[in-house]
């Protein structure tokens, strides 16, 4: 499926429900791929009923709801904070900021798509580099461009990688969170001062989230996070022109 528009979980129902009917007979998806193409996209925040029958099931009307914002939909920080603490996301991120190579090693029950699109989630930015979520071993020469890239391994092609001349790359495990090889300089890349802030934002997001929710405020991980980010870029910024 192509579409300009990022709403991944409303894809992901549709592609269910081909599945659904592909199983029963292909002859079937065609007739619901036909309403879902006649059917005007949701605006943001709304709803719409698409009608195609499928058998056993009434007449198959399957709802498809389009997110106020989509921007993070799609993306599981929590699942981030399991494979890295927090001190050793923000390492990676400022890699990125810095326009270097990112290799991510992972076991392939895990997976290693949590760093998609063309930047780094977690800082709610886009860069222009290249983006491999999970690099064959047969490829693996691709890693040793000089370019900026953020690229994934399976951790069984960890050997391989470590026989090639590389430099200046940061090389994340993700099961044991540690750093296979990093740059001397991890500790100058961030202002100081603005790194412990964020570092205590997160490291704390629990209890943010837990208060937030005794007030009523309708909070979620993914928001805290990404305004965690922003904020840091702003006092940044800030920083500079003072």
């Amino acid at each position: 499926m192509v579409n300009r528009l990022g709403c991944f979980n409303l894809f992901s129902k549709i592609l269910d429900e081909v599945e659904k009917r592909r199983e029963m007979s292909p002859a079937l998806v065609y007739p619901f791929m036909g309403s879902v193409m006649e059917t005007p996209f949701p605006a943001p925040g709304c709803t719409i009923t698409v009608k195609s029958y499928l058998p056993g099931a009434g007449d198959g009307s399957v709802e498809l709801c389009r997110p106020l914002d989509s921007l993070l939909e799609h993306v599981d920080f929590e699942c981030l904070f399991k494979c890295l603490t927090v001190c050793h996301l923000i390492r990676v991120c400022a890699s990125l900021l810095l326009e270097r190579r990112v290799i991510c090693c992972q076991q392939p029950k895990h997976t290693v798509k949590m760093w998609s699109c063309r930047g780094s989630h977690p800082v709610s930015i886009h860069l222009q580099h290249t983006y491999i979520p999970v690099l064959p071993a047969s490829m693996m020469d691709i890693v040793c461009s000089p370019t900026q890239s953020l690229i994934g391994i399976l951790c069984c092609s960890l050997p391989q990688l470590q026989d090639l001349p590389i430099e200046q790359v940061l090389i994340a495990d993700l099961c044991a969170d540690k750093f296979i090889q990093e740059v001397s300089d991890k500790n100058e890349i961030l202002p100081p001062k603005l790194q412990a802030a964020l570092i205590q934002i997160l490291e704390e997001r629990n209890e943010i989230l837990s208060q937030e929710q005794i007030f009523s405020q309708h909070v979620t991980l993914n928001s805290l996070v990404s305004e965690a980010f922003v904020r840091f870029f702003l006092w940044s910024w800030w920083d500079i022109i003072l």
